[in-house]
Order: structure tokens, then C-alpha cells, then sequence
């Protein structure tokens, strides 16, 4: 199984044709400040319910999608240890916390 990880403040272009080629479970982050998705992004959301999470912050406080992804990482990462996990951002914030669980065995 392969946990996908979005901190969708900073990637708005998203790219689902990994899911139904794989088992892969779906979490896009997005800001309080983010109040439109592109159509073309629902519909494709849509399709793959099942396997999608749609988790929207309600403060913009600096660095709140970084924090709630990393909660939501680290919850999967507690539930299912030797799954994949995969952080889809353009934030090198994230380079910390990828190492610090990589040093704990966790498939990153």
C-alpha cells in the first residue's frame, strides 16, 4: 500500500494516475486560504473516492499544512508500518522529518 501525501498549498497540480494502478490511499492538504479547486481536480477526486482524502485547514497560520501533513503521515505510518509513504511538495521544510523517518525505517 502507498499513502500519497499533498501539501496542496504549494503543488496545485495533482497527477491520480497512480491511483487504480495501485493500492494507494490519497491525502490532499489543503490551506484555509484555498477556497477553489479546479473542476477538472473535483471530478478526478471524485472518481476515486474511496481512495481519497480531503483534509482543508481551518487557520492559516504559518506552516499549518506542513504540521497536519506530517499528523496525518505519522497517523498512516502508526497504523500501517510497512506501507509507502510519499510527501508531494515543493517544500524542502519536509527534508527534516523524511530523514528523522527514514532513520526509523519508515518506507519514504
Amino acid at each position: 500500500m502507498n499513502h500519497v501525501f499533498v501539501d496542496f498549498e504549494n503543488v496545485h497540480q495533482v497527477d491520480l494516475s497512480l491511483i487504480g494502478a495501485k493500492a494507494v490511499s490519497f491525502t490532499l492538504v489543503i490551506g484555509a486560504n484555498q477556497t477553489k479547486l479546479n473542476t477538472d481536480l473535483v471530478e478526478r477526486l471524485v472518481e476515486h473516492a474511496s481512495c481519497v482524502k480531503l483534509v482543508r485547514m481551518k487557520s492559516s497560520a504559518k506552516d499549518a499544512v506542513d504540521f497536519a501533513l506530517a499528523f496525518y503521515l505519522g497517523q498512516a505510518a502508526l497504523a500501517e508500518p510497512g506501507c509507502y509513504f510519499h510527501i508531494i511538495s515543493k517544500d524542502s521544510g519536509y527534508d527534516p522529518l523524511i530523514d528523522h523517518l527514514r532513520e526509523r525505517h519508515i518506507n519514504l
